[in-house]
């Protein structure tokens, strides 16, 4: 009985750019990944390639104006909400900059402590002192509005 399951390796690989051989750049990285890593490669193994990589090398991606004026023309001047976005993904800070770019307001709701691949956005000790300093704050505009209306 064979007791090994799958395994998963990355691979690096360099920086990939419209135009360049993605075929031969894998099959390159991948043989040189085998001789450093010990391990060969079998009939029936899967190797993939990202498809942020393969749009790389096709050069199809959205640049930043791009993704502000599809926005600003589905959206116009109306505020729009992001929910819970993964900012682990790749890009996701220059997607968030078009589409801040093409609407009037953005508000982006985030769960906390971590999104929901567990990436923390801030240190719950550091999210609770600044939560206790706006609790004091607020406590202590409601005693002295108290005070001023008697």
């Amino acid at each position: 009985m064979d007791y090994q399951g799958t395994i998963s390796r990355g691979v690096r690989a360099p920086i990939i750019r419209r135009g360049d051989d993605l075929v031969k750049i894998t099959a390159d990285c991948i043989e040189a990944a085998a001789k450093q890593g010990g391990f060969a490669i079998q009939d029936k193994d899967v190797i993939a390639v990202t498809e942020a990589v393969l749009a790389r090398s096709q050069g199809n991606y959205a640049t930043i104006d791009q993704i502000a004026k599809d926005v600003s023309e589905k959206f116009g001047d109306h505020t729009v909400g992001l929910v819970m976005p993964i900012f682990s993904r790749n890009r996701f800070s220059m997607i968030l900059k078009g589409i801040s770019k093409g609407v009037k307001k953005l508000v982006v709701q985030l769960s906390y402590p971590s999104d929901e691949v567990g990436n923390s956005f801030v240190r719950p000790t550091c999210f609770l002192k600044k939560a206790l300093i706006l609790i004091r704050t607020c406590s202590r505009r409601r005693s002295s509005e108290k005070l001023s209306a008697t």
